[in-house]
């Protein structure tokens, strides 16, 4: 492939797509958007052999789309893919970048290449962290504790021995996710928006499928249907944190356990050894496990 970088990658897949269900639905109306010139164009740098690999992969996963939603099959069907102009995703919270409209309808889809998790979100700063995923006034009642620590942060540039360091760190990971921990269910128990907050600050506030390539000619179609607006099992915000675990091997990360099945994890690193503050201080957070009854598929084409 002489193409490279994830956005030409992602924009291909979407071109492609969008090209299968107008192919499988003739009378569809697809807007030219700069999305499409943008994957359009970069089809051309695949060779001829990752073409047919693609396009059998989009003719799946247009195929369960066209069988499974009615608006697929809509006369009037209207699919357009976002354009490389419009509002950040972190502004409007539409996660979407391709939409399918028809009789005041929509479904959207989105594709993940870069990681076998369903969603990946990277919070830089601590305090930001729980402002952001909770849309409150954070870490009140910590701000004397984290203080405190900050001199602790300074001194891990200046632990030459590599162990120490790394058990140093480990020891200060530990501390400041025992905060965060405490301010999570704290806040869940103040308001029953917490929750649905967070999921909408991960997964966005539009249903959607997520669409994963895997090897071995297979595609992994999964369905956010926390507004139940998809056609298939609806899977509603949780509102209620059942659980939170802290592995004894790994004291940097903590899983969220929600009603329903529902499951993430929070992992606290930092981005190199020379850190000056908590905004050096990062969360990765994955989803480690859908809802139960989430509609989540392995397609073989």
């Amino acid at each position: 492939m002489k193409m490279t970088g994830t956005y030409q990658r992602s924009k291909v897949y979407e071109f492609m797509l969008i090209s299968e269900l107008g192919r499988l639905n003739q009378s569809a109306d697809i807007e030219e958007t700069s999305g499409m010139m943008t994957g359009g164009a970069a089809l051309s740098c695949l060779y001829i052999e990752e073409q047919a690999i693609l396009r059998d992969m989009s003719e799946a996963v247009a195929r369960y789309i066209y069988e499974h939603e009615p608006i697929a099959r809509s006369e009037i069907l209207r699919i357009r893919l976002k354009g490389d102009d419009e509002p950040s995703h972190l502004i409007t919270n539409d996660y979407r970048t391709v939409i399918c409209s028809a009789d005041n309808k929509e479904i959207g889809f989105m594709y993940k290449l870069y990681s076998a998790r369903a969603m990946h979100v990277r919070f830089m700063d601590i305090t930001y962290l729980i402002g952001r995923l909770f849309m409150c006034n954070p870490m009140e009642d910590h701000s004397a504790e984290l203080s405190d620590m900050e001199n602790d942060v300074l001194k891990i540039g200046n632990i030459v021995d590599e162990d120490e360091r790394c058990s140093f760190k480990m020891a200060l990971y530990s501390r400041v996710n025992q905060i965060v921990i405490k301010e999570i269910l704290d806040l869940a128990d103040r308001s029953p928006d917490i929750l649905r907050n967070l999921f909408v600050t991960m997964f966005g506030n539009k249903d959607m499928y997520v669409i994963e390539p895997k090897n071995e000619h297979r595609v992994r179609i999964q369905a956010f249907n926390l507004n139940g607006s998809l056609n298939c099992n609806y899977t509603p915000y949780p509102a209620k944190i059942e659980d939170i675990r802290q592995p004894m091997d790994y004291p940097n990360m903590f899983s969220v356990l929600m009603e329903g099945g529902w499951n993430l994890t929070f992992r606290l690193h930092t981005a190199s050894s020379r850190v000056k503050s908590f905004q050096d201080f990062k969360y990765d957070i994955h989803l480690k496990h859908g809802a139960n009854d989430m509609t989540d598929l392995l397609i073989k084409y």
